[in-house]
């Protein structure tokens, strides 16, 4: 008896969840959602790119910020997960961490860096935009 009080139930809330999404034609944004989520990765690809990422990486990770053998150390950390543990527990480990987070709000706050993050999103949001239209 108990459970098909339980097979009910779950009867009920599928069949409430699907008059739901009638109503709300839930249908219909997924449909649309599937069919530009290829494009949508497509845009961000094209604009957020590796080399992008990796250049900005570059210029933080730069010797004018890092030692070598504090490099070595990030670098170790990067490919050993019981090295990066170790690494974040000690008192070099936390230096690290505060210098590396004192760079990227330094950098985060470069006027230049903002326009050019600024100018990245824009183009984004302009083929997202554009994405919009040309869809159904």
């Amino acid at each position: 008896m108990e459970r098909m009080i339980q097979f009910v139930a779950v009867v009920v809330v599928c069949t409430s969840i699907g008059i739901a999404c009638e109503h709300y034609e839930v249908n219909r944004y997924l449909k649309w959602l599937l069919m530009a989520l290829p494009a949508i990765v497509w845009v961000l690809r094209k604009h957020l790119t590796v080399e992008d990422q990796r250049q900005d990486l570059f210029k933080l990770y730069s010797e004018e910020h890092f030692n070598d053998a504090e490099f070595a150390n990030i670098v170790q950390a990067t490919r050993d997960p019981a090295k990066a543990k170790e690494l974040g527990q000690s008192d070099q480990g936390k230096r690290l961490s505060e210098k590396l987070t004192r760079l990227m709000r330094e950098s985060a706050s470069d006027p230049q860096v903002q326009a050019l993050a600024q100018a990245r999103m824009q183009e984004v949001e302009d083929d997202l935009s554009a994405l919009e239209q040309a869809l159904p």
